[in-house]
């Protein structure tokens, strides 16, 4: 269906129904109005409503020519379609000459759909015919008072016509005509033939032609075997674009970047433009939900927001005002404001420069710096040194002790952000500052080495020992502890270090870790000389003792029966007492492990245990170990294997024993793994606690400890229990450290 509105100046409804009738059967679907008093035809014809006017040819003192005449003073160019009761030759002429398409008498009123389709085809082609005489003739008198350069280049790339600005232009270049595509960076192949003959025109290609620039339409028409090439001078504009672009780019980098909410409102108070990030970072609107309103959804009352405009838009008040605003989700908070006129219509500001400050932080801190002076006097006598910093890295606190143990002055470092020349010989984050910026992770991360972890003492807080060799002159070991100051909402306000002084303390473990080591040293001397006295002395008494048990076995007569069988009874308990002195002595320091080494000493160990054991399968793996290890070392992984295979025996009830032994370098590593019933670490008497431990898994650390190595256990019921011990390969690590590790 063709759908089509037409407007019907008809004083006979039934012709007019016709006409629709025949309408529709011809395919068209119809908009339709019908009208027949002369000053309704003119009221309605000027809405541009309508697709055609088909009118009857006499309506008394009104007629279609009438309509004709008063359209074309009008202006108004619509398909007109003039229908008559009476047919006549002069009135047909006349119709069409004051601009009808079509004359069609009323008797033949069912052709009137197929002499619509060619009037308005011929109106279309009319249309086109006006549109293309318009161009022509703009064209034809344009280019001579244009003030920009126009050329006319031919298909063969010559210039046939250049109008005064353009022939000034080359004057000005000192350049030919055939040189005026060069002047201008023109590409006749590439942008100029291919629009030749094809009616079409290219707007906005801009070029800079020296310090000028010049903006190029290419016209062509299908009928013409050239293109019209315009030259826009647009230098004045392109600096003033430039310049506006720099003015733009610096107004929206302060602007933008600015924590303040900064707000421009127009003469009406409506807002119309806003940084939005310190918009969502202090009220917690988006743009979208700002942009068209006032500034009064930022204040808790409408009262609040008269008040702000009566002293700033009214009175005229300047600088920044206190008052109170309102966060999305209706939270209070204390804030400074200013109004800044911006622009002037009439004398009067027609855009005005709204900027809000958040200052609870700023309230908060002079209210904790307040308190502070009330707990100055506590923590200037504490026994431990105290450093707190602000949301803005910068030190607010530093007592008595931290100056002691640092070296560094209250007066040298509050206010200032140096808190690390205390601990590094260059600028980097110490802990509070990872603990202002919210990254505990980070600063996990980066404080690995130094054993930083969850404090146990303090909720929230995170610790780790670390030793400087020269900190104020002096060798010291210090325990940080470094935990957030919160406010009310739990957000962090400050960040606060303690440093204790536990140098005391570590000496005196290092010298229960010496005394220790003697100890265990003493202990493994006096086995190892106890082992070979009872082999020496105890070893060769037995087997004498079983030698001659032998022999008088052999020369007692067969007859003596009895002494026979009581000397071979001797001769079986003799052997008992041998196994268990070589047991013993192997409990107590077998003699390979100091002839042989660790590795055939623990092969033959093992060995025997599996023997011994019967059902409980034990395997052995060594990896990486080329060489013998030093001395003590050997000892306490024969020590610790020993206690581990004793333990799975008493306690685990276990099936499988795997054993591994890697040296890893610097460390050699230890697993011991059975398949037994387990016990729970938080209840059971070997949990990692040292008051609960077993005297094994304490013998065990002790023993790992006197060579600078760690002992973990790990075990769940019914999952087993594994052991891993990490010795250094030369035994005891020694303190090579220096100053900058830091808290």
């Amino acid at each position: 269906m063709k759908r089509i509105r037409v407007l019907f100046l008809e004083d006979n409804l039934d012709d007019a129904e016709l006409c629709l009738h025949y309408l529709r059967k011809s395919g068209y679907e119809v908009v339709f109005e019908v009208v027949s008093d002369p000053n309704r035809f003119r009221d309605r014809i000027g809405d541009g409503a309508w697709d055609v006017i088909i009118a009857d040819y006499n309506l008394g003192q009104f007629t279609a020519l009438d309509a004709l005449e008063y359209c074309k003073q009008r202006g108004l160019d619509l398909p007109f379609i003039v229908l008559t009761g009476m047919g006549s030759e002069e009135l047909a002429v006349e119709s069409i000459r004051l601009g009808a398409l079509d004359y069609l008498r009323k008797d033949a009123m069912k052709f009137i759909g197929h002499r619509l389709d060619h009037a308005l085809k011929d109106w279309q082609n009319r249309q086109e015919i006006q549109k293309l005489t318009r161009r022509i003739q703009d064209l034809a008198r344009f280019p001579e008072t244009n003030p920009n350069p126009v050329i006319r280049v031919e298909s063969s790339g010559r210039i046939s016509y250049l109008n005064p600005a353009a022939t000034q232009f080359l004057r000005e270049a000192g350049a030919t005509t055939d040189d005026i595509l060069k002047v201008f960076p023109l590409d006749f192949d590439r942008e100029i033939r291919p629009l030749i003959g094809t009616d079409r025109i290219i707007r906005g290609k801009e070029k800079q032609v020296g310090d000028r620039y010049f903006r190029f339409t290419f016209s062509s028409f299908a009928d013409l075997d050239a293109v019209q090439v315009n030259a826009e001078d647009i230098t004045e504009r392109k600096q003033a674009e430039e310049a506006l672009q720099a003015s733009e780019a610096r107004y929206r980098a302060i602007f933008d970047t600015n924590q303040d909410v900064m707000i421009v409102t127009d003469s009406r108070r409506r807002i119309i433009d806003i940084n939005e990030k310190a918009l969502q970072k202090i009220f917690g609107y988006s743009k979208e939900e700002i942009l068209g309103q006032t500034s009064m959804i930022l204040f808790p009352s409408k009262g609040a927001f008269e008040e702000f405009r009566e002293t700033f838009y009214r009175q005229g008040r300047t600088g920044l005002i206190g008052t109170t605003l309102k966060r999305k989700g209706d939270e209070t908070f204390p804030a400074e404001t200013a109004v800044t006129p911006i622009g002037n219509d009439r004398d009067q500001a027609s855009y005005f420069l709204e900027v809000h400050r958040d200052i609870s932080d700023a309230v908060k801190l002079r209210k904790v710096l307040r308190e502070k002076k009330a707990i100055e006097t506590i923590l200037a006598g504490s026994p431990v040194g105290i450093f707190i910093i602000d949301e803005t890295h910068t030190v607010i606190y530093w007592n008595r002790l931290c100056e002691e143990i640092t070296g560094l002055s209250a007066h040298e470092m509050v206010g200032t952000r140096n808190q690390w020349k205390a601990f590094y010989d260059h600028d980097r984050s110490v802990a509070a500052d990872y603990i202002i910026d919210g990254e505990s992770d980070k600063m996990l991360q980066a404080y690995r080495k130094e054993g930083m972890k969850t404090s146990r003492r303090v909720e929230g807080a995170w610790e780790m020992e670390l030793y400087f060799e020269n900190l104020a002159g002096k060798e010291r070991h210090l325990l940080f502890t470094v935990s957030p100051i919160v406010d009310e909402h739990g957000k962090t306000i400050a960040a606060i270090e303690i440093m204790q002084d536990i140098s005391v303390r570590k000496r005196a473990e290092e010298q229960n870790i010496l005394l220790s080591r003697r100890l265990l040293s003493v202990a493994e001397e006096t086995s190892k000389r106890l082992a070979r006295d009872l082999h020496d002395e105890l070893g060769q008494a037995l087997t004498a003792l079983h030698f001659g048990m032998e022999v008088l076995h052999q020369t007692l007569p067969d007859d003596l029966v009895s002494q026979k069988k009581r000397c071979t009874e001797l001769i079986r308990l003799i052997e008992q007492v041998s196994d268990t002195t070589r047991n013993i002595i192997s409990q107590l320091r077998p003699a390979m492990l100091d002839h042989l080494g660790l590795l055939p000493t623990l092969e033959w160990y093992v060995e025997d245990f599996r023997n011994r054991m019967g059902g409980l399968s034990v395997e052995f793996e060594a990896i990486g170990l080329k060489q013998r290890l030093d001395a003590e070392v050997e000892t306490v992984l024969y020590r610790i294997i020993q206690e581990g295979l004793h333990n799975v025996v008493k306690h685990a009830n276990a099936k499988n024993v795997t054993i591994h032994l890697t040296h890893s370098y610097p460390d050699l590593i230890l697993t011991i793994k059975d398949d037994g019933v387990g016990f729970n670490q938080s209840e059971n008497i070997m949990s990692s606690g040292a008051r609960h431990q077993g005297i094994g898994i304490l013998g065990m650390r002790e023993r790992i400890a006197s060579v600078g190595g760690r002992l973990e256990v790990r075990s769940k019921p019914g999952r087993g229990t594994l052991i891993r011990a990490e010795v250094p390969v030369g035994g005891m690590k020694r303190d090579g450290k220096d100053k900058g590790t830091d808290s």
